[in-house]
């Protein structure tokens, strides 16, 4: 929050804590905080101690509200994306972030063909085996003997890395690049 709104925001609570006193004391006259009114013989007295009072009344939930408004701001849901920080300054162009993005989606099969790991023609078998057997495809290209073990791990490996990662692999972004945009992601909007 801007130093304009933390003042403004000050000045609603003094005013709305001022209203709500003024008329508690109206409709409420034995109401203890009413009482308030009458510590001082001296009327400047008790208007600078009433004036306090509603000050750092003022102040204390001026201060509550701006934590929990920096609180909810930090959340992921006011968080912009990492694609759009990404292209909105220039580091990427729609195009390539949608390729990224693209990979996030792959299945195992896609990985290990993109990967070189097998030949489509020996996916699509895969998958025709897959129909007529129970099992994952990753098992099946196992027992078919067109991946190993660590082809699999590796796949699966590559199926959960996250935008970030993915965009380092590509070499569209640096390691120093990708941390300093989630670190601006996680600070969220200011």
């Amino acid at each position: 929050m801007f130093p304009k709104r933390k003042v403004f925001v000050f000045v609603a609570t003094f005013y709305g804590i001022l209203l709500f006193y003024v008329v508690s004391v109206l409709l409420f006259p034995d109401w203890p905080l009413a009482q308030l009114t009458a510590t001082f013989e001296s009327v400047w007295a008790t208007f600078v101690f009433l004036a306090f009072c509603l000050l750092f009344a003022s102040f204390l939930v001026s201060e509550l509200t701006y934590f929990l408004y920096r609180r909810v701001r930090s959340t992921r849901w006011f968080r912009p994306k990492l694609g759009e920080i990404l292209v909105s300054k220039g580091y990427l162009t729609d195009k390539k972030l949608r390729e990224a993005l693209s990979e996030q989606g792959f299945r195992i099969g896609e990985v290990l063909v993109k990967g070189g790991r097998i030949t489509t023609q020996q996916l699509n078998q895969a998958l025709g085996q897959q129909k007529m057997d129970s099992g994952s495809t990753g098992e099946i290209l196992i027992k078919l003997g067109y991946a190993t073990q660590e082809d699999i791990i590796w796949a699966l490996n590559r199926m959960e890395r996250r935008l970030g990662r993915i965009l380092r692999d590509k070499g569209y972004l640096t390691d120093h690049e990708v941390r300093r945009i989630l670190f601006e992601q996680r600070r969220g909007p200011r």
